[in-house]
């Protein structure tokens, strides 16, 4: 999954090796939570099969997709860079 993902196809072997040691598969059942706003990032998933759907609450409590992510997107990186507030 790695070697094919469009940002590293291009790097060398020893580079994308690098990375294997970090990189562990996860499984999740379908409508299992991953992340709940506040928590630590510990993880950056890259989608090999399925697909995330990514939700906030409302000031009514109501549940809001706001984001997608299928086979081959990275999940949260965005989050990773975000200020805190």
């Amino acid at each position: 999954m790695l070697f094919s993902h469009q940002w590293l196809r291009n790097e060398p072997e020893d580079v994308v090796l690098a990375l294997q040691p970090t990189c562990c598969c996860i499984r999740f059942q379908a409508g299992e939570t991953l992340f709940r706003e506040g928590n630590k990032m510990r993880y950056c998933p890259l989608v090999e099969q399925g697909e995330l759907q990514v939700f906030r609450h409302t000031y009514q409590w109501d549940d809001k997709v706001f984001g997608r992510f299928v086979r081959g997107e990275w999940v949260a990186l965005a989050a990773a860079f975000m200020e805190k507030r």
